[in-house]
């Protein structure tokens, strides 16, 4: 991972001693160092099994891809730093969008756990449970000192359900779902694995939730 973010001063002067380090042993040639790229963590297998099997199919769902919220429409990975201190790691660059890849794992939990007749990022038909969403929360998140990291995730969704001849059956819902979790080292791989656990654990909530909402219209 790179260097832990420290205070402006304790930034400054890292950033001192590392360039006059790669200077020396570059031969003062100005070279980037190399582009990482990392991936979500598949989902936990027990995640991936169906629920409540027995119960009868809730109706087709539509989820629309999630929309990032600030840094999150980039590849760079980013990092939180106190309240107000944000940015990106220029050289840790996610494998594709952010909002891409959580969407993708979003279906294929919402597929796996089986109570929705069809999970479809298109699907418009009659009857349809319509979700639209934002990611708001995929990053490092630290203290002001750069102590204490912890992966992130957070996402919003909106929520409607259509009825085939009666519209709207339930008023618009928002759901909210956020965890954090502690970083197992100072690695960029152990962050990653971090935002990856958050992640799941928002998932399964919302998928929960959804499903709550769609048996309740269904009533």
């Amino acid at each position: 991972m790179a260097t832990r973010r420290l205070g402006a001063g304790g930034r400054a002067a890292s950033a001192a001693l590392a360039a006059l380090v790669c200077c020396v042993l570059a031969g003062c040639r100005n070279t980037a160092p190399p582009v990482e790229e990392f991936l979500l963590a598949p989902l936990p297998a027990e995640q991936l099994t169906a629920v409540d099997a027995a119960q009868r199919k809730l109706a087709a769902l539509r989820l629309e891809p999630l929309l990032p919220r600030g840094f999150l429409d980039r590849r760079e990975i980013g990092w939180r730093e106190g309240v107000v201190r944000a940015g990106p790691y220029h050289y840790k660059r996610w494998g594709e969008p952010p909002a891409e890849a959580v969407t993708r794992q979003f279906v294929e939990l919402l597929r796996a756990r089986g109570r929705f007749e069809q999970v479809d990022a298109s699907a418009a038909a009659a009857g349809v449970v319509h979700v639209q969403g934002e990611l708001l929360a995929l990053h490092e998140e630290s203290a002001a000192d750069g102590s204490h990291p912890c992966g992130v995730a957070a996402i919003e969704l909106a929520v409607e359900v259509f009825g085939t001849e009666t519209g709207r059956r339930i008023p618009r819902v928002v759901l909210h779902a956020e965890r954090s979790i502690a970083a197992a080292s100072d690695t960029m791989e152990a962050m990653v694995a971090a935002i990856s656990a958050a992640l799941a654990q928002v998932l399964a909530e919302l998928a929960a939730q959804l499903e709550v909402i769609a048996a309740q219209a269904a009533a």
